[in-house]
């Protein structure tokens, strides 16, 4: 059953569809999807793909999920880099998290 598993990757853009976000189901064990859509040009020519996440939030407190998975985000947009530093993304990941907050206030 491919449910019971730890993470589940679709890629729909292997098929000319852009990314979309699943539902979780209450059947397995699955508490995490990742669905990758077309790869499209952007405006400087670089390749482009949506990637969407959707994840059990009872899996991890809100803040290490937004920390992960700003580390995914950077690996995937920067894989010449080396790996980012717990710190680094921590600190990242607070300071976009305050901007976040402040620009949620400002539309309000």
């Amino acid at each position: 059953d491919p449910l019971f598993t730890s993470a589940f990757v679709a890629n729909l853009g292997s098929v000319g569809h852009e990314a979309g976000f699943h539902h979780l189901w209450e059947h397995g064990t699955c508490s995490l999807f990742g669905v990758m859509g077309k790869i499209k040009r952007g405006p400087d020519g670089r390749r482009l793909m949506t990637v969407c996440w959707t994840y059990d939030e009872r899996i991890e407190d809100g803040l290490y999920s937004y920390i992960t998975i700003a580390g995914i985000k950077d690996r995937l947009e920067r894989p010449e880099r080396p790996p980012a530093t717990l710190g680094r993304l921590q600190a990242t990941a607070i300071e976009q998290w305050q901007l976040d907050v402040v620009e949620r206030r400002g539309a309000g």
